[in-house]
């Protein structure tokens, strides 16, 4: 899959790859993206459709960050976006699991004790402990661990193109992984194992 990839832009360097490669197979589904937000968001989708190694992959071509142009730019300390992913994830779940906890710890203290200030402390207390799992549940339902989409964390700013693609022997699953494509609007291809290449019409 690297190499085709490599031959639809060959100016340009690999910045990311992902491991184990993915082969071309009889049907290949390609998907390809100027940004790695969208290409994050469809292999995290393809990564629940078919969940074996090597059968969802990721080649990010750009500029690679040996060259001289790479080596003298400001990147700050988080150029992939990883650091900013997770907590708005968490953030996102730690806020309903905060009123959440509230609520029920504050309906337990009334129902034994009466309205009070305990019960104005344990809302507090309940906020503070429903937080908790309320952030990590969010972040881990929203994040995918295969090699394919921990190498869409990438600089957006020495990326010039996201190639995803899903390998499947099974035509259902193909049919499913084009359904997930046409939430995100990529340019869709079908190669097949010789690397021929056939642009799909943009699904709606």
């Amino acid at each position: 899959m690297r190499d085709w990839a490599r031959e639809q832009a060959p100016h340009l360097d690999v910045v990311a790859s992902s491991v184990p490669e993915p082969v071309l197979v009889g049907d290949t589904l390609v998907a390809v993206f100027d940004d790695s937000g969208r290409a994050r968001e469809l292999v995290l989708a393809w990564e629940r459709i078919e969940p074996a190694d090597g059968q969802v992959g990721t080649v990010v071509l750009g500029t690679a960050p040996d060259r001289p142009s790479e080596l003298d730019r400001d990147t700050g300390v988080d150029p992939e976006g990883v650091v900013e992913q997770a907590l708005v994830r968490a953030i996102k779940g730690a806020v309903p699991g905060a009123i959440v906890g509230a609520l029920i710890v504050a309906a337990i203290v009334v129902l034994l004790d009466g309205w009070s200030s305990v019960a104005i402390g344990a809302a507090l207390g309940g906020a503070a402990f429903g937080s908790i799992p309320g952030g990590v549940f969010a972040f881990t339902k929203g994040t995918g661990w295969g090699s394919a989409y921990r190498n869409t964390f990438v600089d957006d700013d020495a990326t010039s193109v996201v190639f995803a693609s899903i390998h499947s022997h099974d035509p259902a699953r193909i049919e499913q992984a084009l359904a997930a494509a046409s939430e995100v609007g990529a340019r869709m291809y079908r190669v097949d194992a010789d690397g021929r290449a056939e642009q799909l019409p943009t699904r709606r």
